[in-house]
């Protein structure tokens, strides 16, 4: 335990870590899987490409980043501890 803090304190971080890694997570679920019907249709075309295939490309790019944010958020737990 650091110096400082009291374990109070410390339990209230790691849960607010643990609401965040499990937000992060699910985002990208939530992002491609509940969004349907605000990307369900052809038009306007993003970069050549329909909506729909666009929304579902950038949230590829975007999981690994949110992941990332998840990796991150569950090291620090395990430093805390």
């Amino acid at each position: 335990m650091k110096e400082g803090r009291s374990s109070k304190s410390l339990a209230g971080s790691m849960r607010r870590r643990g609401w965040v890694t499990v937000l992060l997570a699910l985002l990208p679920f939530a992002g491609i899987c509940f969004s349907v019907p605000l990307w369900d249709r052809i038009e306007p075309r993003v970069c050549g490409l329909p909506f729909n295939f666009a929304w579902l490309i950038g949230w590829m790019v975007l999981t690994p980043i949110c992941l990332y944010g998840v990796y991150r958020s569950s090291a620090a737990s395990e430093r805390a501890r």
